[in-house]
């Protein structure tokens, strides 16, 4: 994990087979309070070519109940060289992947950013 003095913190993740993240918010809270808090996260994904395992979709679930007819959650396919941006407060979580070969290098590989504001 690469963190910035300010402004900033930056993270390589590698999900190698069943690999997954539980729901979570990226903000601080009061049991995880740090000098900074994160406002917005985003997610660069890439991998092997052609892509070497299946899941690992990033779920977005909103803050608070949505109306009955409204999706619970939105899944985002890990795209080659994608880049996904969000606010830090959204509840997410990283399903589960599948990487049969079980090398290494067929893991999804992502780099995490938060962008932070003086706590």
């Amino acid at each position: 994990r690469l963190v910035a003095e300010r402004g900033a913190a930056v993270e390589l993740v590698a999900y190698p087979d069943g690999g997954f993240i539980n729901g979570h918010v990226d903000t601080a809270t009061r049991a995880t309070r740090h000098a900074y808090d994160r406002v917005l996260s985003a997610v660069y994904y890439f991998h092997r070519e052609p892509k070497p395992y299946a899941g690992g979709e990033l779920r977005l679930m909103p803050a608070r109940m949505p109306p009955p007819d409204a999706p619970r959650h939105i899944d985002i396919a890990p795209i080659q060289n994608g880049v996904v941006a969000f606010p830090s407060w959204a509840p997410h979580e990283v399903l589960r992947v599948s990487s049969p070969s079980g090398d290494y290098g067929d893991s999804r590989f992502a780099v995490n950013c938060w962008i932070r504001r003086p706590a």
